[in-house]
This record gives structure tokens, C-alpha cells and sequence, in this order.
């Protein structure tokens, strides 16, 4: 994952982790910023979206997939109106989705035009919306977009066979 282990600072990964979440909960936050954490599965990284979610709340946070934000998905991005928290679940390709021009703009704090069924289009600025993407893949961060946007972070515990799934 990410070329290496300079990505797998238990430290760093902690104070990302802190970081986002303060930055999510904090109602007057009008920053950017996307959280990708990969990991093979049953490691956390679902159970830890959802504690967001539930701390959020429904009327603030909302579950994606990334073919909502492909051109071809007119209505896709319409659940994230008025949202502060969007969570991306077991995304195959992280790379993939960050070359989608609606989420750069999402992600840039760019205006949106968004479509609703049977209703208006309307214009919504995502200042301050905040994104987290879970992954089973390999993903690697280049460039400007990854730098300026992007907190990578690996979840390296599997509870497999761990003794708390079965209660």
C-alpha cells in the first residue's frame, strides 16, 4: 500500500485519525479533506465509518458509492445536499475515483451542480463536507490532488479470529 512504510506510522495514523474526526464533528469547519484507510478486510475500517455515521446522525451523513459520482449517474449525488460526512464503502478503485471530475469538485470545496428527481436543480457548495473512503485495494497518492486532499491510512489488525466477533 502507498510505496511503503512511511504510511504505517501507528503514531501519525492515530493523530490523522483525531485530526479528521475533529475536523468532522466540528460544525464550523469549512476546510477539505478526505480520509482514505485501506486494510484486507475485517479490520475496522466499516465498523469505523458507521461510529461516525451513528455520532452524525442520518440528517448529516450519507453512504456513497463511487458510481455516484460518475457523469453518466445524473441523480447520484443528490443524497449529499446539506451533508457533512460521506462515506464510501468498500471502493475497488481509490484512483479510479479520484480521477471523477464530481469528485474533484467535491472534494475542492467546488460549486456543485446537483440534479434531484422531480425536483429543481440546485447549486451546492461542499465547504466543509468531509469524506472518508474504506478500501480492500492497493492505492497509491500522487500529485497535487493527493497531497492537498488526501489522508492515507492503513488498518493492519484482522479480527478473524478474534474472540470479540463472536459476542
Amino acid at each position: 500500500f502507498l510505496g511503503g512504510e512511511r504510511f504505517m506510522d501507528p503514531i501519525m495514523d492515530k493523530m490523522k485519525l483525531a485530526f479528521f474526526v475533529n475536523c468532522t464533528l466540528d460544525a464550523k469547519y469549512r476546510g477539505r479533506q478526505t480520509l482514505v484507510i485501506g486494510g484486507e478486510g475485517l479490520d475496522g475500517k466499516g465498523v469505523l465509518l458507521e461510529v461516525l455515521q451513528n455520532i452524525i446522525g442520518n440528517e448529516y451523513s450519507v453512504t456513497c458509492t463511487p458510481s455516484d459520482f460518475k457523469e453518466e449517474d445524473r441523480f447520484g449525488l443528490a443524497k449529499i445536499f446539506n451533508k457533512k460526512f460521506v462515506a464510501l464503502t468498500d471502493c475497488k478503485s481509490v484512483s479510479a475515483l479520484m480521477k471523477l471530475d464530481k469528485f474533484k469538485a467535491l472534494t475542492g470545496s467546488d460549486m456543485l451542480s446537483i440534479d434531484r428527481k422531480n425536483l429543481t436543480s440546485l447549486n451546492f457548495n461542499p465547504r466543509g463536507l468531509t469524506v472518508a473512503i474504506a478500501t480492500n485495494s492497493s492505492f497509491y497518492i500522487n500529485g497535487e490532488f493527493g497531497r492537498t486532499r488526501v489522508m492515507p491510512m492503513i488498518m493492519k489488525k484482522n479480527f478473524k479470529s478474534s474472540e470479540f466477533l463472536e459476542k
